[in-house]
């Protein structure tokens, strides 16, 4: 009897071990994450997100397409494309600012200021330069291969518990699970989202998947990218 409780006390305590093992890997890959687009110079990146709601038994889904551009120290280009509603673009060359809505035909310009580079921070790869802050608990719960301008890149799957922003009263944060390549420690995938604290026929959840479908460091940069025309088309 002796015997089996130590060999059960060993076999917990080595999952005890393998669990912080886990947890500390997450974190380190995490602040490894955040550091890699700290550091990043110069870049564009493409993807699709899709969101997927649930209300009661109903379900809907939404799509929409992305362009990130930047150059350091203060060029970039936000393209939001929304299927059958035109675009959202937002651009700076570091002199002057440019918005555009296909849409609604919306068009300005104005000299640009040290607060619109935080423009990149709303963009769907904005919060992944912070990706080492607000993890309460992170976790390593495998890996897997995405794909990226037609090749596999092998990535760690990461959860994690983190605090994004103030939610709605009654609304509570989904884990988030993210696919970070192995090699740039780039996020390729993310699922993230957002739930009813109560249950019932209004409850309503909703699930993002945001998926990166191209990108390129250091890239050679058209000037052009950071002044875009009225007509502001997906490249």
């Amino acid at each position: 009897m002796t015997t089996f409780a130590a060999v059960l006390r060993s076999a917990s305590l080595i999952l005890l071990l393998g669990g912080l093992a886990l947890a500390q890997d997450a974190m380190a890959i995490l602040k490894s994450v955040g550091e890699t687009y700290s550091a990043l110079k110069s870049y564009e990146f493409q993807g699709v997100t899709t969101t997927a709601t649930q209300t009661g038994k109903n379900l809907s889904n939404t799509e929409e397409s992305f362009t990130v551009v930047f150059s350091a120290p203060d060029q970039f280009m936000v393209e939001m494309r929304y299927p059958g509603q035109g675009s959202w673009t937002r651009a700076s060359n570091g002199k002057l600012t440019t918005e555009v809505r296909t849409a609604s035909k919306e068009f300005s310009q104005q000299a640009t200021t040290p607060y619109d580079i935080r423009m990149l921070d709303s963009s769907p790869i904005g919060h992944f330069y912070s990706m080492d802050t607000g993890n309460k608990v992170a976790t390593v719960e495998g890996s897997e291969k995405v794909s990226l301008d037609g090749q596999e890149a092998d990535c760690w799957i990461v959860q994690t518990d983190r605090e994004m922003g103030m939610l709605p009263e009654g609304v509570k944060r989904l884990p988030t699970k993210l696919w970070v390549d192995k090699a740039r420690f780039l996020v390729l995938k993310q699922i993230s989202g957002t739930e009813s604290v109560a249950t019932g026929p209004k409850a309503t959840k909703n699930v993002r998947t945001m998926l990166i479908t191209h990108a390129q460091l250091s890239p050679a940069i058209q000037p052009d990218t950071f002044v875009p025309a009225k007509s502001s088309k997906k490249k």
